[in-house]
């Protein structure tokens, strides 16, 4: 298998095994939202290829379609401003 990576940060495929950790950070999100679960990320991704990383103690989640990476979601965990450094480290 190929590694992908983001600058210095290993994206690791996206699986039933990452349920425990992505919870974790769903937890701190705090929204009745479906996109906000892992269920409904892990059904999205079941005939793609998913990928995450955590960034600053957030949970970044990914999908590659069409050779082009993108995130599903804004970076999961506490709102403050290391959502904020979650993203310029990963632009860096």
């Amino acid at each position: 298998m190929v590694d992908f990576r983001i600058g210095n940060y290993l994206l690791k495929p996206f699986t039933i095994h990452t349920k425990g950790l992505m919870e974790e950070y769903l937890q701190e999100v705090h929204s009745s939202l479906s996109d906000y679960s892992f269920a409904a990320n892990f059904m999205w991704l079941a005939n793609s290829s998913g990928f995450y990383t955590v960034v600053k103690d957030t949970f970044c989640l990914f999908i590659l379609n069409g050779g082009e990476l993108s995130m599903l979601l804004p970076p999961l965990g506490k709102k403050s401003t290391s959502t904020m450094r979650s993203s310029n480290a990963l632009r860096s």
